[in-house]
């Protein structure tokens, strides 16, 4: 893999002393860095080492910003929290235009159709996190399945349709929160297996 080339989509993301940082500045949105992958048919591994302080959310999101029918092109993303990691299908889930204009129904029905929906696309791994803590993240996507590591360990799997997005050229990597650092961050284009 190429070097990749960040660029600060949110103010507070920089190089200090050869690792990566983000930090939430401002009370609309935490630090965003984003780049250009080239993904000829979206499957890929991306492995990195993250380290956050208290109270922090790291996200990656694996995106193509040309699909109109999720909020901000968001096709598949992995947070991590001090209490949770998720892995989330976002294109058929939370960020689904039909869906999230659905979860703002006054219908309490077709709210609660909407919530159900989002929930069969994400996948919630309760663990504590430490803060202060190196940990090696692994992140793989091929077809409809996406599994996570976490220091060469495997915590989870989703498997949802629109993980199988053909594209995703545009990385995010988002803070929110006090900070969080990065280092070592490689991104292969992978083929499935036969």
């Amino acid at each position: 893999f190429r070097r990749v080339l960040f660029r600060s989509r949110i103010k507070s993301v920089g190089v200090e002393n050869g690792v990566m940082f983000g930090r939430q500045t401002t009370t609309e949105h935490g630090s965003v860095a984003s780049a250009k992958l080239n993904l000829p048919d979206g499957n890929l591994i991306c492995e990195c080492r993250v380290q956050f302080a208290r109270n922090v959310t790291v996200a990656f999101s694996f995106d193509d910003m040309k699909h109109p029918d999720s909020v901000a092109g968001h096709i598949a993303r992995v947070t991590l929290e001090p209490q949770l990691v998720k892995l989330h299908d976002d294109k058929e889930g939370a960020m689904n235009r039909k869906l999230s204009a659905q979860r703002k129904s006054a219908d309490a029905a077709a709210k609660a159709e909407a919530e159900a929906a989002i929930k069969k696309h994400t996948r919630m791994l309760p663990m504590k996190l430490q803060t202060e803590h190196w940990y090696a993240l692994g992140i793989e996507i091929v077809g409809d399945k996406m599994r996570v590591t976490l220091d060469g360990q495997p915590i989870g799997l989703l498997q949802s349709a629109g993980l199988a997005h053909p594209k995703k050229p545009d990385l995010k990597i988002s803070v929110s929160g006090q900070q969080a650092l990065l280092d070592d961050l490689s991104i292969w284009s992978v083929k499935p297996m036969p």
